[in-house]
């Protein structure tokens, strides 16, 4: 037997699902920058699969109710605008 407070926790989270959430989602951001990169600097395909999948996990993380769709679509926000920041300072200092 774990800890009665770990044990009523674990019963907590399969009664409930899981609770907590991030905003924005760092999951979606952090696969948005990878995709938005690829879709750069590596063929056409490759880019378009990690797009593809970025959208995936920001689907599965609503879908999932991990968050809100908010926090998804921020998320890709924050990575886009990263991205549009890095590419205008590559830009710049070229």
């Amino acid at each position: 037997m774990l800890h009665p407070n770990l044990d009523e926790m674990i019963r907590h989270i399969r009664r409930r699902g899981v609770i907590a959430n991030t905003f924005p989602s760092g999951h979606v951001a952090a696969a948005t920058a990878c995709a938005l990169i690829l879709l750069r600097v590596a063929p056409l395909w490759v880019g378009l699969v990690f797009l593809f999948l970025a959208i995936s996990i920001g689907l599965a993380a609503v879908l999932g109710r991990y968050h809100y769709a908010a926090d998804a679509i921020l998320g890709a926000l924050v990575a886009l605008i990263a991205h549009v920041a890095d590419t205008a300072v590559a830009a710049i200092t070229r």
